[in-house]
């Protein structure tokens, strides 16, 4: 391979040694960057919170099993108080994981952050926390946010401009392939739109995008994954004194109550703001495999169907509303 090139048979031997060493089985590899983003009070900081305990202390996160414990570095480019870090951790450390939490986390000194991030400044401070803990340890390095992190200096709105995001993006994503450590980049949706803010260079330059959203009167929030691979079905997930929990998943065969109730809750009140079939499946609530059986158990549960099921007239959904009386109207 002197002169850069693979082939095929080569390209195989080491896509074969390429082994998928997860953090969280079946949702979250080693050596990846994530761009996590979600409107506030979507339940993004609980939700990270909730990850990087459960990485550090070995605890499952949302049913997803923990091979081993990681370490975490949290990078905090927002500038938030050091008590409001502590509160927000603290809150999801359980008592039997306090020590493991204690030894695995480190936070970058708001007098050691070097603003823009760069991958040479990540590379040493993960150097760091190895030296400490152990060169072999592979860890989940948390930027909040993207803005605040990485873009510092940036013309405005540069996070719309491909060649930037890129320019900025892939050493940040060589260095989480060189080091095994996930980078998890946290960001902002656009408030009209609800995805990402920004070019579609940036998923083109991440192993993933996660994203969290919660209608304002509801109590739990949906998580969605993509990757390279796949997309996951979304996860409903509500707080509870415990933890972060599943609410239920209306893509198992057999739905709990709470599920189908959670999946009518993501609907609009407004008939004239329903939701087509094609909607439903775009926003992740249902495959297009389970989406008609999704809609039949929505329809039991609290769901109107309006149109005529026909081009021009596509069936829409959305759910009655209740009154202060306890009445409905659809």
């Amino acid at each position: 391979m002197s002169d850069g090139l693979l082939t095929w048979s080569e390209l195989e031997r080491l896509a074969d040694s390429q082994e998928d060493r997860w953090v969280f089985e079946g949702l979250l590899r080693q050596g990846e960057l994530v761009l996590f983003h979600g409107a506030p009070y979507s339940g993004k900081t609980t939700t990270t919170c909730e990850l990087a305990v459960a990485a550090a202390t070995g605890s499952p996160f949302l049913g997803f099993p923990v091979p081993e414990k990681h370490l975490i570095l949290f990078v905090n480019a927002d500038g938030a108080h050091e008590r409001t870090l502590r509160n927000r951790f603290k809150r999801a450390v359980k008592p039997d994981g306090v020590d493991a939490w204690n030894r695995r986390f480190y936070s970058v000194a708001t007098n050691a952050m070097k603003l823009p991030l760069d991958a040479e400044f990540l590379r040493l401070k993960i150097e760091a926390v190895q030296a400490r803990f152990g060169a072999e340890e592979r860890g989940i390095v948390v930027i909040d946010g993207l803005r605040t992190g990485l873009l510092v200096g940036e013309a405005a709105n540069v996070e719309n401009d491909s060649a930037s995001m890129s320019r900025i993006l892939r050493p940040i994503r060589n260095l989480a392939r060189e080091t095994g450590w996930v980078i998890l980049v946290l960001h902002h949706s656009n408030r009209s739109s609800g995805d990402y803010s920004g070019s579609a260079a940036i998923p083109g330059a991440t192993e993933g995008v996660w994203s969290i959203e919660r209608h304002e009167t509801s109590k739990t929030s949906t998580l969605r994954v993509k990757t390279r691979d796949a997309v996951l079905p979304a996860l409903r997930v509500m707080e509870h004194e415990g933890g972060l929990q599943l609410a239920g998943n209306l893509n198992s065969a057999s739905p709990d109550g709470d599920a189908v109730t959670n999946f009518v809750e993501q609907f609009p009140t407004d008939e004239a703001a329903g939701w087509t079939r094609d909607d439903v499946v775009d926003k992740g609530l249902a495959t297009e495999k389970t989406v008609a059986k999704a809609l039949q158990r929505g329809l039991e549960g609290g769901l109107v169907q309006t149109g005529r099921g026909r081009k021009g007239s596509p069936f829409r959904y959305h759910r009655r509303c209740v009154r202060v009386d306890g009445s409905t109207s659809a």
